[in-house]
Formats: C-alpha cells, sequence, structure tokens
C-alpha cells in the first residue's frame, strides 16, 4: 500500500513538472522534419526567451528548418585532403622528416574546412512577425531578419541545386530545380528561401520542409488578413503553354553538352602536339566545357525566371479565388481554371524542367 501511494506521488509531481513545463514553452504545430526531438524542444523554449520572442519584434517562433550543413563537394574534399594530409605525414615522418611537407600537406585540407566552417547556415527560422532565411556563417550580418510588412509579396519560387546545372547528367535526371519561398520587396529585389533537402523526391520538387513552410506562412497571412501576393499580373492559357513550353526546352542537346565537356582532354593533346605551351593549351581546351556551363548558368536563370512569373501569379489567383474576389488585378486577362490556378511544377524526366543540360 506504501509503495502504490509513492508510486502515484511520484506520478502526479511529474505530471505537474511536465505542465509546467509545457505553459514555459510555446507549441509549435510542425515538427522540424529533420531534427532530433531534443533539438527542437531546446528550440521551442528559446523562442520565449527574451531576445527571441515578442521582446525583439520578432512574435512566436512557429517553424525552424535546418538546412544541409554543407555541399557534398565539400565532405568530398575534407575526405580527400584528410586522405592525403595523413598518408604524406606518414611517408615523409618515415623518410626525409621535412617540416614544409606537412604544411603542403596541410593547406588543402584546413583552407577546405575553413571554407566549410564559413559557409555553415543558421537554420531558416518562421516567425509571427517575419522570417529568418539561412545565411552563411560569413554573412549572417546580411539582412538577418525580414519582417512581413516589408515585403510586397512572398510566393512559391524555384531554384537550382547549388552547382548542379553545371552536370549533363544530373540536369538530365531533373532534379536540380527546386522550390522555396520568394520574398520580393516593394523595389522589385527577391530572394528565395530555399528548403535543399538531403534527398530528392523522385516524383516532386517540393520537399517536405518546403511544404511545411509554405503552410506556416500561408497560415499567418491568413490570421493577418492579407494577400500573399496582393497584385500581379495574369496570363491567358495561351501565355501559360508557351511560357510552361520555353522553360522545358532544353538548353542544349543532351549528346552536344556531354561532347563538349568531353572535349576539354583532346583538344588540349592536339594543341600540346602541335607545340603550344601546356598552360594556354589546357586553356583553350577547357574553353568549351567553360562556355557550356556559363551557357546553362544563363538559361536556368531564364527558365527559371519564367516559372517564378507563374508561380507569383498563380498565388495571386488563388488568394483573390479564396477571398471571393475578382481577378482582375493584374495587367492582363486571366482564366480561373484548376490548371491555370495551381503552381506550375518543374517537369521531370531526361530534358525537362532542369533543361536537358548542365
Amino acid at each position: 500500500m506504501l509503495n502504490r501511494d509513492f508510486h502515484l506521488g511520484s506520478l502526479t509531481l511529474a505530471s505537474a513538472v511536465e505542465a509546467r513545463r509545457g505553459a514555459l514553452r510555446p507549441k509549435s504545430r510542425f515538427a522540424h522534419p529533420f531534427a532530433s526531438a531534443k533539438r527542437l524542444s531546446r528550440n521551442r523554449f528559446q523562442a520565449s526567451l527574451p531576445g527571441r520572442g515578442v521582446g525583439d519584434d520578432r512574435g512566436r517562433l512557429l517553424y525552424e528548418y535546418d538546412p544541409p550543413r554543407a555541399h557534398p563537394i565539400l565532405y568530398a574534399g575534407l575526405l580527400v585532403f584528410g586522405f592525403v594530409f595523413l598518408t604524406g605525414s606518414l611517408e615523409n615522418l618515415l623518410r626525409d622528416n621535412r617540416p614544409f611537407l606537412y604544411a603542403a600537406y596541410a593547406i588543402p585540407f584546413l583552407a577546405t574546412a575553413l571554407v566549410t566552417v564559413a559557409l555553415l547556415p543558421n537554420p531558416v527560422q518562421i516567425f509571427e512577425n517575419g522570417i529568418r532565411p539561412a545565411r552563411p556563417l560569413a554573412l549572417r550580418w546580411m539582412r538577418p531578419f525580414v519582417r512581413w510588412d516589408e515585403l510586397a509579396a512572398v510566393y512559391p519560387s524555384y531554384y537550382d541545386v547549388t552547382g548542379a546545372f553545371v552536370s549533363p547528367f544530373a540536369s538530365s535526371d531533373g532534379k536540380v530545380t527546386q522550390m522555396g519561398l520568394g520574398l520580393e520587396w516593394p523595389d522589385g529585389r527577391t530572394e528565395t528561401v530555399k528548403f535543399t533537402p538531403t534527398r530528392f523526391s523522385l516524383t516532386s520538387r517540393r520537399s517536405r520542409g518546403f511544404r511545411e513552410a509554405l503552410q506556416v506562412v500561408e497560415d499567418i497571412y491568413a490570421r493577418m488578413g492579407c494577400l500573399m501576393v496582393p497584385q500581379a499580373r495574369t496570363y491567358t492559357e495561351t501565355e501559360k503553354q508557351a511560357m510552361l513550353q520555353q522553360a522545358r526546352a532544353p538548353f542544349l542537346p543532351f549528346f552536344a553538352i556531354v561532347f563538349l565537356f568531353a572535349s576539354a582532354a583532346p583538344v588540349t593533346w592536339l594543341f600540346i602536339r602541335a607545340g603550344l605551351d601546356p598552360a594556354p593549351s589546357i586553356a583553350i581546351g577547357l574553353l568549351a566545357p567553360l562556355g557550356t556551363s556559363l551557357r546553362s548558368y544563363a538559361k536556368s536563370r531564364e527558365r527559371n525566371r519564367l516559372l517564378n512569373a507563374l508561380s507569383k501569379s498563380a498565388q495571386f489567383e488563388r488568394g483573390r479565388r479564396d477571398q471571393g474576389g475578382p481577378l482582375a488585378a493584374g495587367s492582363g486577362p486571366t482564366t480561373e481554371t484548376g490548371a491555370s490556378a495551381a503552381t506550375p511544377r518543374a517537369p521531370a524526366g531526361p530534358q525537362a524542367a532542369a533543361g536537358g543540360a548542365p
């Protein structure tokens, strides 16, 4: 009997402690897609501390997303240069033990580690009164917080995963185009808050982080009674189809891209055989791959500009339709159909939305 009373008393005390903790910690509707429960609880609690909540006019923390800590190429560089440093240092120790060789082996590894640290992003945080975009450690000072009332529009925006557009194989696979939150200021400046996943979906360009963040932002604007896109140009079905067709057009034929990238070594070899010095021969051999990459970069920006224009228009039409108002605030005609109101999705497959080219 005594043991049972002691057990019930312990449960009551534990329940009181948990209730007290719950009162101190704001509840969030959305769980971070990759964070642990410990990390999420700590961030929820910090949202109610001075400087994290209403005290600095940000409001309550509603959602947090941890982007990938570094680009995969940086992890590969750390592994390769770390292996070179260890094996080279061991060989130097067993043979000549010359100090400058240790430095020569260590410099590439240390430089890559320094770049990795400088590019470490902070989490994307959505507050009641604004958003904190992800910034590299070296750029944390640049516009660390954006208030909703500073923006002219917020809508789904398209972007290419960093560096992936220079790969003909990744681009033809159609997975380099992802969706984020497009922030647009009254002067026309734009920024895309990225939600790059650690694993890419085979069927959708909308990552879990993007979907959850978009729902949080839509709820915020609904509570404020504001449209995410108050005004935007609208397009007819013919214009939409023409823009999508242009966005789907391949940057270059896939065979041509592979040929141009593979031509660097033969071209360099031919110029060296002709008597030209190796340095200018290598520079000439790299002209075709470099030109292909620059063309792909320019075409990818143009494609995303078209998709973003359609996405902004679609968000404007959805907002007007949900409010029951007219859709004539844009500068062009509109057709209110399910297909036209839907956000345009980057098509998948070889030589599709990713352009079939790097």
